[in-house]
């Protein structure tokens, strides 16, 4: 069994998948929902499959044959596969609400350079959100874009500049767990 903290990261990996990687055609196809999800691709192009997920629904498309045989050169899971998962996702969440996937307690968000894996910079060209479980998130920011710091965690009180003007990120995220709780528990 996964922790909450472990199935958190996962899908913020797999989130990257359909937002940044082999799922992406999903977006260019219409699906806009919060999702997350993986491609597969057997040697040969011998089957393809797209598994996906959105808080509440979980679909799967596979693509073969019985028999060990190719389906076709250059059917992959995001062209054999995904087109069939982002119409039925299309369909099947016409009309519900707009679900997001959660950030559990003991992890903490980062904005990431898409290229580097390393804090991004307002000079990243590519840059997305990813969950860490807290006290593994990166602490360098990209070398590869140098730049200010991108920041767009609140804070709850201005803080020194103690790292030549870098943010303190677990401050930060300590300082927002803090306020939750407050939230929590006010009557």
């Amino acid at each position: 069994m996964l922790s909450e903290e472990t199935a958190a990261v996962v899908t913020s990996m797999l989130q990257s998948v359909i937002d940044h990687g082999t799922g992406a055609p999903a977006r260019l196809r219409g699906f806009t929902l919060p999702a997350a999800g993986k491609t597969g691709t057997m040697d040969d192009y011998m089957d393809a499959w797209f598994e996906g997920y959105i808080p509440s629904l979980a679909a799967g498309v596979w693509v073969g044959f019985d028999q060990k045989k190719t389906i076709g050169p250059g059917m992959t899971g995001a062209r054999a596969a995904l087109p069939t998962w982002t119409d039925f996702m299309i369909g099947a969440t016409r009309g519900r609400p707009v679900e997001d996937f959660g950030s559990p307690l003991g992890t903490s968000n980062r904005d990431i350079c898409a290229e580097t894996g390393m804090l991004a910079t307002e000079a990243c060209p590519n840059v997305t959100t990813e969950i860490f479980d807290e006290g593994s998130e990166p602490t360098e920011y990209c070398t590869a874009h140098p730049g200010r710091p991108l920041q767009t965690y609140r804070r709850a009180a201005p803080m020194p500049d103690e790292d030549g003007g870098k943010p303190d990120l677990r401050q930060l995220d300590r300082n927002d767990r803090a306020r939750a709780k407050e939230k929590i528990h006010t009557w």
